[in-house]
C-alpha cells in the first residue's frame, strides 16, 4: 500500500507574469460571445422541459424579491431540495446547484432592493457568460451590478433574469448536484421557487424495544435475549461497554445515548469470532473515546479481506469521534448512512467488503493529531479489496490526509454526488484499483496541506489517479485544489494484482469544470489543472493507452503552463496539439 518514493520530473519552470482578467461589466473574463456555460436539456413533446409533479399546494408557497429577506430558497419541484453554493466556496464562478436543504450558510440568500440577490453578504448571483444564453449555469460572482446579476421574482414563483429567461433546475433532476441553468421560462415546477416557507420537521419515531439503561451490561442484555431482539439504549453515558451481536440485533440509541470507551475499552461493536453476525443495526447513538487495536474499528464490522468481515450491518445515524484508530470499519453489503465520524485519530471511515454503501455522512477531521505516517494510512478514508463499494452524497471535508483514499485491489467503485472540501492531501486518490467511475463530485481547496509536503510532483490533486486503469471522471466541479484532475504511473509490480497489471489505462477525463488559478508556490513546486506523469521511463501512459482528456472547461487564471504531458508542464495550446480537449473551453 505504500506509494513509491517520489521522483521528480525535469518540468519545465513556471513563470508567473500573466495577470488574470477579472469579470466587468456583466461579462465573465473568457466568456463574452461564447457559449462555454450552456448547457442543453432533455425537452418533452410540447416543447417544455419535463416536469415531475411536486404533489405540494402551491397557494402555501411564496417567492419573496427585493426586500432584503434573507433565507434558503428552495425549489418547488422538491420543496426539500435548494439553492446551494457548492462546497460553500467563495470564489469567482463557483456554481449554484440542487441540494438537499441543510440551511447552512451557502445556502442563505438575500434577496435585495437592487433585485440582486447575495450570498455570504456580498457575492452576488449570476448567470455564468453574462450574455443570457439558454443553458449559462448559475453560478456566484463578486456583485458587479450587471443585466446577469438582477432578478425579479413572479407571482407564478419564477426566478427571471437576462433576456427574461428563467432560473431552471436542469432537466428537472431532483438529486444533489444538479445544475440550475439559464432557460427560457416555460411555467414547469422545475423553474418554480420559495423563500419564506420552512421545512417541515419529521417527527422522530420513539425507539421500542428492550430497554438497557446506564450501568447495565450491553452484553449481558443480549446474550439473555434470542437472536433478533431490538434493544433501546436509554439516554445517559454507558461506560465501557463493549458488545458482541448476535444475528438481527438492532440498537438504537434515545436522544442523548453515549456509549463512552473511557479511553480504555478496544471496541463499542464488533464481530467476535466466526461465524459473524449478521443483519446488525446500530443507530442513533454517540460513540466516543474506544481505543481500537491497530487497523481496527471502534464500530467494527469487517476484517483485512472480504471473507473476514459480516454481512448486511446498519450503520445510520450515529455520532462516531474522537476514537482511536478507525471510527468506523465496513464488512460485506454494509450500510453507513447520515452518520457524522469526526475526530478519529488515523481514519474515520475504513476496510474491506464487496456491496458496501456510504451514503450521506459527513466524514471529517481525521487523523487531527497528524500522529499518524499518511504514507501508510491516515485521514478521512482508505478502502482496499471491496467490490461495488458505492460513496455518495458524503460531506468529506478537513481530514490530514487524503478525503476518499481507494487503495489496493478495489473494483467496481462509484463515487459520486460527494462534496470534498480542504482535506490535506488528495481529495480523491485511486490507487493500484481497478474499474472506478467518479461522477458529479464537488471537489475544492484539497492538497494545500501534505503532511508529507509532495509539492514537487502530480501528488495533492482534486483527483490523483495512481497505477490504476479503467477509470472515468465526469461531471465534477473541480476548483482551488493544489492540483486539478492527474494521473501517475509508477512501479508498482511488486503490488499483490488481482485484476490485471497496475498501469494508468483507460483514464477517461471528460465534461469536468476545473478551475486552477493558482500558482506553483515556488519555482520548483507544480500546480497544473490537468495532466499526467510518469518516473519509469515508459511513456505509453502518454501515447498508447487510450488515456484522453474531452470537452472539459477550464479556467487556468495566470499559470502559463497548466497541463502535464509527455513529461513536461504544457499550454493549452501544447495540450489541445496533443489531441486532448480538442473540443474543451479555456478561459484566462
Amino acid at each position: 500500500m505504500v506509494l513509491a518514493l517520489l521522483a521528480i520530473l525535469s518540468f519545465i519552470n513556471i513563470e508567473s507574469n500573466i495577470e488574470f482578467a477579472q469579470e466587468t461589466g456583466g461579462n465573465q473574463s473568457g466568456n463574452s460571445g461564447n457559449n462555454s456555460n450552456e448547457l442543453t436539456q432533455d425537452i418533452t413533446s410540447d416543447g417544455n422541459p419535463s416536469n415531475i409533479e411536486s404533489g405540494i399546494s402551491e397557494d402555501i408557497l411564496s417567492l419573496i424579491g427585493g426586500t432584503g429577506i434573507t433565507a434558503p430558497i428552495t425549489s418547488r419541484l422538491a420543496p426539500v431540495m435548494a439553492m446551494d453554493v457548492i462546497g460553500a466556496g467563495r470564489s469567482n464562478g463557483t456554481q449554484v446547484k440542487l441540494w438537499s436543504r441543510h440551511d447552512g450558510i451557502n445556502q442563505q440568500f438575500t434577496w435585495q432592493p437592487s433585485g440582486e440577490i447575495l450570498v455570504y453578504g456580498n457575492m452576488c448571483l449570476d448567470a455564468a457568460g453574462g450574455n443570457g444564453n439558454d443553458g449559462d449555469r448559475i453560478v456566484i460572482w463578486t456583485c458587479h451590478g450587471g443585466p446577469n446579476q438582477r432578478w425579479t421574482a413572479t407571482a407564478a414563483g419564477e426566478i427571471r433574469g437576462i433576456n427574461g429567461k428563467c432560473i431552471d433546475v436542469f432537466n428537472s433532476n431532483t438529486t444533489n448536484g444538479t445544475d440550475l441553468i439559464l432557460w427560457p421560462c416555460t411555467g414547469g415546477l422545475n423553474q418554480k421557487w420559495d423563500n419564506s416557507s420552512a421545512p417541515t420537521p419529521t417527527p422522530t419515531p420513539t425507539p421500542t424495544g428492550v430497554p438497557i439503561y446506564p450501568g447495565q451490561s450491553i452484553q449481558a442484555t443480549v446474550n439473555a435475549n434470542p437472536a433478533g431482539t431490538a434493544f433501546v439504549i436509554k439516554a445517559g453515558t454507558h461506560t465501557q461497554q463493549r458488545v458482541i451481536p448476535k444475528s438481527g440485533n438492532t440498537f438504537v440509541g434515545e436522544p442523548n445515548a453515549v456509549l463512552d470507551g473511557q479511553g480504555v475499552t478496544p471496541y463499542a461493536f464488533t464481530k467476535g469470532p466466526a461465524p459473524y453476525p449478521s443483519n446488525v443495526t446500530i443507530r442513533g447513538l454517540k460513540i466516543t473515546n474506544y481505543n481500537p487495536p491497530m487497523q481496527t474499528a471502534t464500530v467494527d464490522a469487517g476484517g483485512y479481506y472480504p471473507n473476514e468481515g459480516t454481512t448486511g450491518w446498519v450503520i445510520d445515524d450515529n455520532e462516531v469521534s474522537y476514537n482511536g484508530e478507525y471510527g468506523i470499519r465496513i464488512g460485506n453489503s454494509t450500510r453507513v448512512t447520515n452518520n457524522n465520524a469526526h475526530h478519529n485519530k488515523r481514519l474515520n471511515i475504513a476496510g474491506t467488503g464487496n456491496n458496501t454503501v456510504i451514503e450521506g455522512n459527513e466524514i471529517a477531521y481525521g487523523n487531527y493529531l497528524n500522529s499518524f505516517n499518511t504514507n501508510f494510512e491516515a485521514g478521512g478514508t482508505k478502502f482496499g479489496y471491496t467490490d461495488g463499494l458505492v460513496l455518495r452524497d458524503n460531506y468529506v471535508h478537513d481530514n490530514l490526509g487524503v478525503g476518499l483514499h481507494m487503495d489496493e485491489n478495489n473494483i467496481n467503485t462509484l463515487i459520486e454526488l460527494n462534496r470534498i472540501i480542504n482535506n490535506g492531501s488528495e481529495g480523491i486518490a485511486i490507487e493500484i484499483s481497478y474499474a472506478t467511475r467518479i461522477l458529479n463530485n464537488t471537489i475544492t481547496g484539497n492538497g494545500w496541506n501534505d503532511p508529507r509536503n509532495r509539492y514537487t510532483y502530480l501528488w495533492n490533486a482534486g483527483i490523483g489517479v495512481h497505477a490504476s486503469p479503467n477509470v472515468e471522471v465526469a461531471g465534477n466541479t473541480v476548483s482551488g485544489n493544489y492540483a486539478g484532475i492527474v494521473a501517475i504511473q509508477q512501479y508498482r509490480g511488486s503490488d499483490r494484482a488481482d485484476y490485471g497489471p497496475h498501469v494508468v489505462q483507460n483514464f477517461y477525463v471528460h465534461d469536468n469544470v476545473i478551475t486552477q488559478t493558482n500558482l506553483p508556490r515556488t519555482i520548483n513546486e507544480l500546480s497544473v489543472a490537468a495532466g499526467a506523469a510518469q518516473d519509469i521511463g515508459d511513456t505509453s501512459i502518454f501515447t498508447s493507452r487510450n488515456n484522453r482528456f474531452v470537452n472539459n472547461t477550464y479556467y487556468m487564471g495566470s499559470n502559463p503552463r497548466p497541463f502535464a504531458w509527455m513529461n513536461g508542464t504544457r499550454t493549452e495550446f501544447d495540450w489541445r496539439g496533443y489531441g486532448l480537449d480538442v473540443g474543451g473551453i479555456f478561459n484566462r
